[in-house]
């Protein structure tokens, strides 16, 4: 479903595709498909990436979060720095992301916790959910808020 809205929210549906591959790597990793899995990732990034232009894409308007910063600034006036936020936060996830698959391939697990990469795999991972199921739900309700008060022209 993110995928039918990768030209309208490029950022965030790139992010939330990149975090969706990378919560399947002990799964890649059990099938021997970590290289094609990471091939593909790094295709499929850069072609967002000049495609979209994803890292120009950052702004209110852009994440869709204009009307819900609106709100926010109501109450918060200085409340201007959520794009930042949300670049810093992708910037933190993908690093994350990328030493996370190289502990898990270079490193063997403690013996005690034998299962510790794929627990930390599956706990980012669920973080990252978490923060999207927040910024769809954030989207989904200020846009039918604004939808309300808009006319249709017929």
């Amino acid at each position: 479903p993110v995928c039918l809205v990768l030209s309208e929210i490029p950022f965030m549906s790139t992010w939330f595709l990149l975090v969706s591959t990378f919560s399947m790597l002990p799964l890649l990793l059990k099938d021997d498909l970590l290289m094609p899995s990471v091939v593909t990732t790094m295709a499929f990034f850069i072609a967002c990436a000049t495609s979209f232009s994803i890292f120009e894409k950052t702004s209110e308007e852009e994440l869709r979060l204009k009307s819900f910063s609106v709100s926010v600034r109501k109450h918060l006036p200085r409340f201007t720095f959520l794009p930042r936020i949300i670049q810093h936060l992708f910037i933190i996830s993908v690093i994350t992301m990328v030493l996370l698959t190289l502990m898990t391939v270079t490193l063997d697990p403690p013996q005690k916790l034998p299962d510790l990469f794929s627990v930390l795999v599956s706990s980012v991972s669920c973080l990252n959910f978490l923060f999207f199921l927040v910024y769809f739900n954030i989207i989904v309700m200020w846009d039918s808020k604004d939808g309300r008060n808009q006319k249709k022209i017929h």
